[in-house]
């Protein structure tokens, strides 16, 4: 979803970061396909969660709430922390 979201006039800009949170696009999409339809509980519940902290960020975010922002800024960094390099 990443990778098709980007507008094209940015992909020179990309770098490892993109790359690695675009792996999977760079895949075959038959086997992804069969992956996530394999996994389609647990793909939707996972999207539902992304969906909510997403929105949660966009309103943050919108609504100017720094102290919120931070809180889940922070929330994300204790979670990346916690699965090390």
């Amino acid at each position: 979803a990443l990778a098709a979201a980007t507008p094209p006039e940015l992909l020179p800009l990309a770098g490892s970061g993109w790359q690695d949170s675009t792996r999977i696009a760079s895949g075959d999409p038959e086997l992804w396909r069969q992956i996530f339809l394999s996994n389609r509980g647990a793909t939707l519940k996972a999207l539902d969660d992304f969906e909510r902290v997403l929105a949660a960020f966009r309103a943050a975010l919108s609504s100017g709430e720094g102290s919120q922002l931070a809180a889940l800024l922070a929330e994300g960094k204790s979670r990346r922390d916690a699965v090390g390099s």
